[in-house]
């Protein structure tokens, strides 16, 4: 099912991301955008794509399937036709990998939301 979304440019991505309290407290965002356009979903149904990705059902092995593969798999699931083009990508701490996106709260406000691929949370 394809998100229900509003659209944004590049340039309006990138400010979203830099204005993100604490964002680069916890995390470093790549925030250079490759397309000119982006769509926000509302929060919810990416929630409804997340309970439908099998990602968080993989096994953890250390060094070989952790989190920064978790994350990856997550960014490849987003990336088929009907969610390809909303604004996801990969962040990381020091130790953990993980991903972001920015979605609509259901409120009409758009944030900076973290993902954990392991947990779906």
């Amino acid at each position: 099912v394809a998100p229900k979304v509003t659209t944004t440019t590049a340039d309006f991505l990138s400010v979203i991301l830099a204005l993100t309290p604490d964002s680069t407290k916890y995390s470093t965002y790549n925030s250079a955008p490759v397309d000119g356009k982006y769509r926000i979903p509302i929060l919810e149904s990416f929630r409804k794509f997340l309970k439908e990705d099998k990602t968080d059902l993989f096994r953890y092995i250390p060094e070989e399937f952790d989190c920064d593969d978790f994350s990856f798999r997550l960014m490849g699931q987003v990336s088929y036709p009907g969610w390809s083009d909303i604004a996801f990508g990969i962040a990381t701490s020091q130790t953990h990998a993980y991903n972001c996106i920015v979605a609509e709260d259901g409120e009409g406000q758009n944030r900076v939301y973290l993902v954990e691929p392991q947990t779906d949370k």
